[in-house]
C-alpha cells in the first residue's frame, strides 16, 4: 500500500498556527526592547518601577519561548517525525501551563499590588521628585499627558522636599500650558497663568485630579488588549496540540505500513 510523506492537513494547520506564534514572539522581543530604550510613550510604565523589570523580563522570555515553540512546530510539520511532534506538543503544553499560572497569580495579587504601588509612589514623590532623574522625567510626562497632578492630588507636593527646595507649590506640568499641543511641550512648559496655578488654580489653570487613577485606566486599557491577544494565543495553542496529536497518529500509521510492507 503506497504512502505519501507530502504535507497532510494537520501539517498545513501546524504551519499556519506557528506563523502567528512566531510573529507574536518577535513582537514581544520588540516590546522588551522598546521598554528598555525608554521612549516617551513608554514612560507611564517606567513610572511604575515595580512593574518595569518583571514586564520587560516577561516580554523577553515569552518572546524567545514563542519563537522556539514556533520553530520546533515548523520543523515537526516539515520532517513529520514523531519525536519532533511530541516535543512540539510538550512545549505547547508547558506554554499553556505557564500562561495559566501567571494569569492566576495576576488575578490574586492585582489589588494588593495596586495599593502597595500607590503608597510607594506617594512616598517616592515626596522624597525623590526633582532628585531621581528617571522618576522626575516620567512623572512630568505623565502629568502633561493625562492632565493630572501628583499621585492622588496636587496636595501630594505640599510635604515634598522638592517644594521646599524650589519654592513652587506644584511643577509647571501641573499647570495648563500654552504649548500643550506640542509633543515636547512638557520638557519646556509654558503655563497659561503661572501665578494662579501656583496659588491653587482657582481660575482653572491647574490640573486637580491625581495621576495614579489615570495611569491605572491606561494600564487597564493595555491589559484588556493583552488579554484578548492571550485568548487568541490559547486557542492557537490548543489547535496546535490537537493538530500534533492527529499528526502523531498519521505518523504511527505510516510507520506501521512501512514495517509490514
Amino acid at each position: 500500500m503506497p504512502h505519501s510523506t507530502s504535507f497532510s492537513f494537520p501539517c498545513l494547520l501546524i504551519l499556519l498556527i506557528n506563523l502567528p506564534l512566531f510573529l507574536s514572539g518577535t513582537l514581544l522581543l520588540c516590546l522588551a526592547l522598546w521598554l528598555t530604550c525608554k521612549p516617551n510613550q513608554s514612560l507611564p510604565f517606567h513610572l511604575l518601577e515595580h512593574l518595569q523589570l518583571p514586564l520587560t523580563l516577561t516580554c523577553l522570555v515569552g518572546g524567545f519561548y514563542l519563537i522556539i515553540v514556533a520553530t520546533v512546530g515548523m520543523l515537526a510539520a516539515a520532517r513529520q517525525k514523531r519525536y519532533a511532534t511530541a516535543l512540539y506538543m510538550l512545549l505547547l503544553f508547558l506554554l499553556l501551563l505557564s500562561e495559566s499560572i501567571l494569569t492566576v497569580l495576576f488575578l490574586l495579587h492585582q489589588q494588593p499590588a495596586v495599593r502597595q504601588i500607590q503608597v510607594d509612589l506617594t512616598k517616592k514623590l515626596q522624597t525623590q521628585f526633582g532628585v531621581a532623574e528617571d522618576f522626575t522625567y516620567a512623572l512630568e510626562f505623565v502629568q502633561n499627558k493625562f492632565s493630572c497632578c501628583g499621585i492622588l492630588s496636587p496636595s501630594d507636593y505640599s510635604s515634598s522636599t522638592w517644594t521646599t527646595a524650589s519654592g513652587l507649590s506644584v511643577p509647571l506640568t501641573c499647570c495648563k500650558l500654552l504649548n500643550s499641543q506640542s509633543s515636547d511641550g512638557w520638557l519646556a512648559p509654558q503655563p497659561e497663568n503661572l501665578y494662579d496655578c501656583q496659588q491653587g488654580g482657582r481660575q482653572g489653570t491647574r490640573f486637580s485630579k491625581g495621576c495614579f487613577p489615570e495611569v491605572l485606566i491606561f494600564l487597564q486599557s493595555c491589559s484588556s488588549k493583552a488579554f484578548c491577544v492571550l485568548i487568541l494565543m490559547v486557542i492557537l495553542q490548543v489547535l496546535g496540540i490537537l493538530s500534533s496529536f492527529s499528526l502523531c497518529k498519521k505518523i504511527d500509521k505510516r510507520e506501521f505500513y512501512e514495517r509490514v510492507s
